[in-house]
């Protein structure tokens, strides 16, 4: 029997693809937590978010499916060694079957929202193994609560509080709506819409990065340039003074003294402009 897997794992490809070069696939993001599924083919392929689940994903889940398994879960927790057992199973007719109803539920969302539940739920009909179980993995994402019990109670409340789920379908389209899954980006075209929109995004913020920077060293220039000229006036009243009290025999010692800083300071401008 296969499985669709949600667990903590590597930085998502799509973000590989979208992130600078250095960062690399074994930079280990904060309790990832991963969808699982074996394609058509048997490749165990994945879907990718972190810290929490996407609202679609939950929405193959059911309430009798989290009390039925409640337990067994919860004791797997107790048991430290069994965490990474503590799975919770969904066969995938079940999930199909749950998807089917909410997207026939549904007429309060966006287009964009609608359209990216259809194409998962297509996306699970063709292209995940059929006779196969959906399996969640908490593993990690569990150390967010105090006790498993909290993560299966709100779980339960998505699907039993009207309004929560309200605020889920009222959200904008977002990555956090389905994860990530270079596979899906060739199957959904509301998916490749998001990803364009973030390569948009990264794009400007890097453009305005960059002005940030620019900015930075404009103003420092700016400085350098202010403090020089300062100085050079400075060196220049000095010089000035210095030679005139010279000329004018008033005062031998300061006219010297004065003329010396001056010339200091002509020399100090002198090299600092040099290099």
């Amino acid at each position: 029997m296969t499985y669709i897997l949600l667990e903590i794992s590597e930085c998502p490809d799509i973000l590989s693809n979208l992130l600078p070069s250095n960062c690399s696939r074994t930079f280990k993001m904060s309790n990832q937590v991963y969808l699982n599924y074996r394609d058509k083919a048997y490749q165990l392929k994945s879907f990718h978010y972190s810290t929490t689940l996407p609202f679609l994903w939950q929405e193959v889940l059911s309430i009798d499916l989290l009390e039925q398994q409640e337990s067994r879960i919860e004791t797997a927790f107790e048991e430290k060694e069994e965490a990474k057992n503590a799975k919770l199973i969904i066969p995938i007719e079940i999930a199909i079957s749950n998807l089917s109803k909410m997207e026939r539920a549904i007429s309060s969302e966006s287009q964009r929202k609608k359209t990216l539940r259809t194409e998962f739920l297509n996306f699970l009909k063709s292209e995940v193994a059929e006779n196969t179980d959906l399996e969640i993995d908490f593993s990690e994402l569990i150390q967010f609560y105090s006790h498993p019990k909290d993560l299966l109670t709100e779980l339960k409340e998505f699907q039993s509080d009207h309004k929560k789920r309200f605020k889920y379908q009222r959200e904008k389209v977002s990555f956090r709506s389905i994860g990530y899954n270079t596979d899906f980006e060739e199957f959904s075209t509301a998916y490749r819409f998001l990803v364009e929109e973030f390569k948009v995004q990264t794009e400007i913020n890097s453009g305005r990065q960059q002005d940030l920077i620019e900015n930075k060293k404009l103003k420092k220039e700016i400085k350098k340039k202010a403090d020089f000229v300062f100085l050079l006036l400075v060196s220049l009243l000095l010089g000035i003074s210095g030679i005139l009290l010279l000329v004018l025999t008033l005062f031998m010692k300061t006219g010297i003294a004065i003329l010396s800083v001056g010339l200091i300071i002509g020399i100090y401008l002198y090299f600092r402009k040099k290099n």
